[in-house]
């Protein structure tokens, strides 16, 4: 099963970023995939860029990543994907699943 890393906006979004992370969870875990849910992790840094390493850490681990609504307008999901790009990791966008399923992206 591939592991698959979300990637979804956090900073400024804090009040909703914990359920958009458990619904990417379970859109993933329909298609067949193993979430890696990075946002629990997020909690334990002081500083951003520490959580932004600790993540691409984490993604280096997986086999893909998923970006999630919102991710362009995030530094942090930019830096993720371009890291996930440069390392050949298959990229899923949220709203492609979402649609494929006959849902709203």
């Amino acid at each position: 099963m591939e592991r698959i890393y979300i990637s979804a906006p956090i900073t400024g979004q804090e009040e909703t970023a914990e359920a958009r992370f458990r619904d990417a969870e379970i859109l993933l875990r329909s298609e067949g995939y193993e979430p890696v849910n990075p946002y629990e992790r997020n909690k334990g840094y002081a500083k951003w860029e520490d959580a932004v390493l600790a993540d691409l850490r984490l993604l280096k681990g997986c086999d893909g990543i998923m970006l999630c609504k919102g991710w362009r307008m995030s530094r942090g999901c930019e830096i993720e994907r371009l890291f996930a790009r440069g390392m050949g990791k298959e990229i899923i966008f949220e709203e492609m699943l979402v649609l494929e399923r006959g849902g709203e992206g």
